[in-house]
This record gives C-alpha cells, sequence and structure tokens, in this order.
C-alpha cells in the first residue's frame, strides 16, 4: 500500500537530451510571480529519500508569450521566450509517490521543487490578461556521464487550455521555432498537462527604522503592500497659542536610559492662501 499517490508520468526535461517541456496558463492580474513549486521524479528512482549526489545542478525556468491555436498549427504552442531565471538554490522534499497510467502501475518515488526568486528577478507580465507558456528544464553540469536518474516533470490530468507539449532542443531568448519543434503531450487521445505552481508573495522593501530605545508607538499602516505609505488616524491640533489644551499622551518608561531624541508625526492644516 502507497499513501499519498498521485497519476501522472514523467517527462523527460533536461540538458542531456535537450529537451524541454512546457505547459501554458493564465495570467489576469498585475502581481509579479515571485516563487514556482513544480513536482517530478528522478527516473528509476523508487525511495522515499532524496539522493543529494543525483539531483540536478540547477533549473532552467523560462516562461514564453503564445502562439493560439489556428494561426499555424491546430493546436496553440508557445511563441518566444520572453523571461529566463537560472535556479541555483531551490529546495526539495520527498511528496509521494506515483501512479504511471501507462502501465498502470506505483513505482516512482515524487518530489516537490521550490525556488523563490531574487526581487530583481520577479516576472512582470506585460499585458493585463494572457495565456503564457512555463518551460523547465534541469542542468546538469557534468556532460561526460549521463545521469544516473534523469529528472522528469511530472504529468497530470487536463487542466487549462491545451496540451502541454514537448520542445526539441535547445531554447534561445527572443526566437521564433516553428511548430514541428513542438508535440503535444496526450495519453489515449487525452489531454495531459504538467504539475506547478506560480507564485506571488512580493518581499517588500525595508522602510527606514525609527530610532527609540524606551518608547515607540508609530502610526498604523492601512495597507502595507501599498507603494504610498497611508495611515490611519486623524490629526489633533497641538500648538502655542492655542484655541484648546495641549494634547499629550502617556508612555510607561521601565528604563533609566537617557531620552536623547523625541520624534513626531502630524500633518500640517491647510493654509488658505487670498
Amino acid at each position: 500500500d502507497y499513501d499519498d499517490t498521485y497519476i501522472g508520468w514523467d517527462e523527460e526535461s533536461h540538458d542531456w537530451l535537450p529537451r524541454m517541456v512546457l505547459d501554458d496558463f493564465l495570467c489576469d492580474s498585475d502581481r509579479p510571480v515571485t516563487a514556482f513549486r513544480w513536482w517530478g521524479s528522478l527516473l528509476g528512482w523508487c525511495e522515499n529519500t532524496i539522493p543529494h549526489n543525483e539531483l540536478p545542478d540547477a533549473f532552467y525556468i523560462t516562461i514564453w508569450d503564445n502562439v493560439p491555436a489556428g494561426a499555424d498549427a491546430t493546436y496553440s504552442h508557445p511563441g518566444q521566450m520572453i523571461w529566463h531565471n537560472y535556479c541555483l538554490s531551490y529546495d526539495v522534499s520527498f511528496y509521494g509517490w506515483e501512479y504511471d497510467p501507462r502501465y498502470g502501475y506505483v513505482d516512482l518515488a515524487k518530489f516537490e521543487f521550490y525556488q523563490e526568486l531574487e526581487p530583481e528577478d520577479y516576472w512582470y507580465q506585460p499585458n493585463d490578461v494572457n495565456v503564457y507558456w512555463l518551460g523547465i528544464t534541469a542542468i546538469y553540469s557534468d556532460m561526460t556521464h549521463e545521469p544516473n536518474y534523469p529528472w522528469g516533470w511530472e504529468t497530470r490530468p487536463h487542466f487549462f487550455e491545451d496540451d502541454a507539449v514537448r520542445f526539441f532542443g535547445w531554447p534561445e531568448p527572443n526566437t521564433t521555432y516553428p511548430p514541428s519543434m513542438f508535440e503535444p503531450i496526450e495519453l489515449f487521445e487525452e489531454t495531459w498537462d504538467l504539475s506547478f505552481e506560480l507564485i506571488s508573495n512580493p518581499r517588500l522593501p525595508l522602510k527606514p527604522l525609527i530610532r527609540h530605545s524606551k518608547w515607540s508607538q508609530p502610526p498604523i499602516e492601512i495597507d502595507p503592500t501599498s507603494r504610498i505609505p497611508q495611515y490611519s488616524g486623524w490629526d489633533e491640533p497641538s500648538y502655542f497659542p492655542a484655541p484648546s489644551e495641549p494634547v499629550d499622551n502617556e508612555a510607561l518608561v521601565n528604563k533609566s536610559d537617557t531620552i536623547a531624541d523625541i520624534r513626531k508625526q502630524a500633518m500640517s492644516a491647510p493654509v488658505t492662501v487670498p
């Protein structure tokens, strides 16, 4: 008996062939892609442990624009590579087992791979709503020996739009390839896709630190993700001479340190110019 069993097989995608497999996705927001999660196996590896010495040295992750079905073939396929990144510090963990529908039995161990991007590498889609293609291939630095357990990307039953495809060759950015370079991935005349997630969780730039040693009670930010800071509250008039009493606030002092600096945040009242 196997727990955590998933249906699919692994499409080889590595620089030894060379071959890259790709799948389409819909991008419908302006949030950046900041990380990738994908699933696959090392072909021939059937243990629930990670064979670190057999893992790829890196993954080459690419994003392509889309050529819709009917433009030059009966199926849609990638157009040009518009973004790419070499992932050298990915995480990997055992995920479960693979039930291969081509042969009808459980065999290979399945692994989850994860790569978080640096902010300067985030991918921002160039348009509002469009279909794009994600391509991932494994990189092996030792090209003198074929990998013992070559990497394959896990397939899954159809999820979106058209078939995932195989690309035969090594892709170059800003190059258009004929549809004959792409082969739809199908099984028993059914469409199959690939297993992946696109993650958008941008790291916000650090705001300047407020120096304090005794007490810090800053205004509350309404939306920490906003590029322009916005704070909740209003401004109580407090100046001299004033038509009202001065405004003060209590603070708990539990140290004997000297107060060397006091900072406040406020807004000026609007001034009417005659």
